[in-house]
């Protein structure tokens, strides 16, 4: 049947005079169905007997209560040839709906991206019927039901990204979910507000997450858990509605301890095909869907800087490559970092990054933000602690086709407040008057602490503050103790210090810890490692 004669057919099934039915009937039996709710149908979804009561997907039918006309409900299906032409693939309105049901009892909002999708697959690049959103969301207000969010509907990725040339870029890292300071329940809020459903999100091409996702390694019954596989299930049925590609690269290994995996995990058990990448190993992705080669680097990959950048090279070399659009990468740099610590830490060279990255390099690790020449670094996402009084937020990136690029920086405005008030040589009334201008406007939870000597009267108005705004984080910090953007900068509860096990150190490490857990099995266990090592292999 070609285009003609399936419009001819459509129009042949639209009658002048619509069916009608009651309200009472309609609302108790059919509109659960349409407002996405199968739950309240007792699980029976009644697309069958709908279609009986229009006469067919294509028709329309109108509400009345006795002989009063209310309104009218839009067809299943409109009459658009794009989706005449789709109909039937990935198969029948009614399974899909049943399978929507079984999603939604289990997340609600599973069912209703089910069904979507089901739409949008079968609209294909078409335009989408505004109108018809617009009268169902007429009728939902009408009964106090959830509206369809019109974003998805007004801006689909098709029709945002009117040329491949150009590319919208989100960059965030540092987030240390499960932080024993900041709140995970705040941190994904502020995740929420600065990756909204809206426009400018849709607009995007490329997420990258940076590394530290986690700060520590959390355990299943933790409720925190169940707190961030909801938040990622959300942000991954955003990436996916909008075309969004995901990718997250693996952090410190004491931070992150490969958690990330929860994407993927989140991402199958949902039943998602979104373009989505855990990314645990030095390589280079080609993303074909937006022309471009990423090179990704995780943290401590080798135990030098040098080695790292060896396996680099090598790896250019591998891929036929003399050099990547994009590098992502967990680590720091010279720039970064002040110039005593130069010679005590392991750093990049920024030279050898720019000359093999055409476009830009996405680095995460130091929770300072900062910009050298191409390489961008957001900071943590959050405030995490003290020293970290500064801006938090992301960047954004507009990369156009004629070279002039956009970079923004986008606060985070609802980043957790960290407050240090210095009180060293005040008098009592002069500190009390500080320290009340510094907390007069700040919200509940905020971390206040106040800076100088022990031996003045720091600790003491500490402790008369922390009774009166107990709402507040309390602590004291003694003058003379190592300056807050160093201890900002560098994250000394992860520092590690890579060992290379071999037969020679093998006693001397394993006893060395026996000794420290439980000293008296140390002669013991070093009998008995003796008499391991020295069994013939």
């Amino acid at each position: 049947m070609d285009d003609r004669t399936m419009s001819e057919v459509v129009a042949a099934l639209s009658i002048p005079d619509y069916p009608r039915i009651q309200e009472s009937v309609f609302v108790k039996q059919y509109l659960p169905m349409f407002a996405a709710n199968p739950e309240k149908v007792d699980g029976i979804i009644y697309v069958n007997t709908w279609i009986n009561v229009a006469g067919s997907p294509f028709q329309a039918v109108d509400v009345y209560n006795g002989s009063e006309f209310l309104y009218r409900v839009p067809p299943l299906l409109n009459s658009d040839d794009t989706m005449l032409k789709n109909i039937g693939r990935n198969g029948s309105i009614h399974e899909t709906l049943q399978e929507a049901a079984l999603k939604a009892s289990v997340i609600p909002k599973l069912g209703e991206h089910h069904i979507r999708q089901w739409l949008t697959d079968r609209l294909g690049t078409g335009t989408i019927n505004l109108d018809i959103a617009r009268q169902w969301n007429l009728i939902f207000a009408r009964y106090n039901l959830p509206q369809m969010a019109m974003v998805w509907l007004m801006y689909p990725s098709s029709l945002m990204r009117m040329n491949r040339s150009d590319l919208r870029i989100a960059e965030f890292g540092d987030v240390h979910l499960g932080h024993p300071n900041t709140r995970t329940s705040h941190i994904l809020t502020a995740l929420r507000l600065a990756f909204p459903d809206t426009p400018a999100t849709a607009d995007l091409d490329l997420i990258i997450l940076a590394g530290d996702l986690f700060d520590r390694q959390l355990s299943l019954p933790n409720q925190e858990v169940y707190a961030i596989k909801q938040w990622m299930l959300q942000f991954l049925l955003m990436c996916q509605q909008h075309g969004i590609v995901l990718r997250v690269l693996e952090g410190t290994p004491s931070h992150d301890w490969r958690q990330s995996h929860l994407w993927i995990q989140v991402a199958e058990i949902a039943g998602l095909t979104v373009d989505v990448q855990h990314v645990t190993t030095l390589s280079i992705e080609r993303i074909d869907s937006l022309g471009i080669d990423v090179l990704y680097i995780p943290d401590e990959w080798r135990t030098t800087c040098a080695d790292t950048w060896a396996d680099v090279q090598a790896k250019l070399l591998e891929h036929g490559l003399e050099q990547v659009d994009y590098t992502v990468m967990h680590g720091g740099f010279h720039h970064q970092m002040p110039r005593q610590l130069h010679d005590k830490l392991e750093l990049h060279r920024a030279d050898n990054y720019l000359s093999i990255t055409r476009r830009y390099v996405f680095v995460g690790h130091i929770h300072h933000r900062s910009q050298y020449d191409r390489i961008l670094a957001a900071g943590s996402f959050d405030r995490l602690a003290h020293g970290e009084e500064g801006h938090k937020g992301h960047y954004r990136v507009h990369v156009r086709r004629d070279g002039v690029d956009d970079i923004e920086f986008v606060v985070n405005t609802y980043a957790q407040r960290y407050v240090t008030v210095s009180v060293e040589g005040l008098d009592v009334d002069a500190a009390k008057a500080k320290i009340d201008k510094a907390i007069a406007r700040l919200p509940p939870q905020s971390y206040v602490r106040l800076r100088g000597q022990r031996t003045d009267l720091a600790a003491t108005l500490m402790q008369s503050y922390q009774l009166k705004y107990h709402q507040y984080q309390w602590s004291v910090k003694e003058t003379g103790r190592a300056p807050d953007t160093v201890t900002a900068l560098v994250d000394t509860r992860t520092t590690l210090k890579r060992i290379t096990i071999n037969p020679i150190n093998i006693s001397e490490l394993l006893l060395t810890r026996v000794r420290l857990r439980n000293p008296t099995l140390l002669q013991q266990c070093s009998t008995i490692l003796e008499e391991v090592l020295n069994e013939p292999v």
